[in-house]
């Protein structure tokens, strides 16, 4: 058999199994913080139709085709003019037709891009005229080293 535990009794009166009583603590039920206040509806004026009643704010999602989407040709105007004038090569006319292209498809669509398509555009035209200015100073090398040529120079 076994013997009961020798000492006092841990009945349920006893103060060790009641959970210790802190004054900080609500009545169960109850919140710490009082009651809330009651919810009130938002009052909305009603506008007159065809005017703008105001912001709704928030950070809602863009709309496709708005400002939250850059127009694809813009972007390849603006790599491609980079390119060709850092190349001094022929991706600057790409450059060029690109950019016209996508600002008329941003006008046409309302995409963003529109200054993506502008830096294509200034440079895919800087990159053409840095591509004549090349070819010029290089025919004016060709003819200002051909007139300097005489066939009966002997050193």
């Amino acid at each position: 058999m076994t013997q009961p535990p020798s000492g006092p009794a841990h009945g349920p009166d006893d103060p060790q199994n009641q959970p210790p009583n802190t004054p900080w603590q609500p009545p169960y039920g109850q919140s710490p913080y009082g009651q809330p206040p009651p919810y009130e509806q938002p009052v909305y004026k009603e506008q007159p139709y065809g005017q703008y009643a105001g912001d709704y704010g928030g950070y809602g999602q863009q709309p496709l085709g708005g400002p939250g989407r850059t127009n694809g040709l813009a972007i390849a105007s603006i790599a491609t003019g980079i390119i060709g004038l850092v190349m001094c090569g022929l991706l600057s006319f790409v450059a060029v037709v690109t950019g016209h292209m996508s600002l008329g498809r941003i006008r046409r669509t309302g995409e963003g891009g529109r200054g993506l398509a502008i830096a294509g555009l200034v440079t895919g035209y800087l990159g053409i005229v840095a591509w004549v200015l090349l070819i010029l100073l290089f025919v004016a090398g060709v003819i200002g080293a051909s007139n300097d040529y005489d066939p009966s120079y002997t050193p």
